[in-house]
């Protein structure tokens, strides 16, 4: 095996750890998300608040669903 060849590898299974590192993000957002579901806004602000998080919980579900 060429150097060149063993710099591809190297390369590739980095990027295969980063993907898994991401999508291990994703599922993680995800999970945080899912926990606080029985929380109760009691203000205008918190309100929009878990808008903003459960819209982001979407997006990482969204995500995580594409990558398989």
């Amino acid at each position: 095996m060429s150097i060149y060849s063993e710099d591809l590898k190297r390369l590739a299974n980095n990027q295969q750890r980063r993907i898994t590192e991401l999508e291990d993000a994703f599922r993680e957002i995800y999970e945080v998300y899912a926990g606080s579901e029985g929380f109760i806004p009691e203000t205008c602000a918190e309100s929009y608040q878990q808008q903003l998080i459960k819209e982001m919980a979407d997006i990482a579900a969204r995500h995580m669903r594409k990558g398989k």
